[in-house]
């Protein structure tokens, strides 16, 4: 089961940026990841299954969170991995 205020720091942390709207953005995507989690109707939702629905979001949300995101998720170290982790979600 997860815990919204890990699931919220989380994307904070990892998605944090110098915008001023930056909470704002947080909170809707916890908020839709939330929704996201509910719809899927499971008793246990992976971290890796959640961190997915997160990518999915930011995606379409905010490119700059969604890079930021990816690297912390996949724990990205060098440029060729994160062009061969974004051919995967641009596909």
């Amino acid at each position: 089961m997860y815990n919204h205020m890990k699931l919220y720091n989380g994307i904070y942390k990892a998605t944090v940026s110098k915008t001023s709207n930056r909470l704002q953005k947080v909170d809707k995507v916890t908020h839709e990841t939330q929704r996201d989690i509910l719809f899927l109707k499971k008793k246990r939702v992976s971290s890796k299954e959640i961190g997915e629905i997160i990518l999915k979001i930011l995606k379409s949300t905010d490119i700059g969170m969604f890079l930021r995101f990816l690297a912390y998720h996949k724990d990205i170290a060098n440029i060729p991995q994160m062009k061969k982790e974004l051919a995967k979600y641009l596909a």
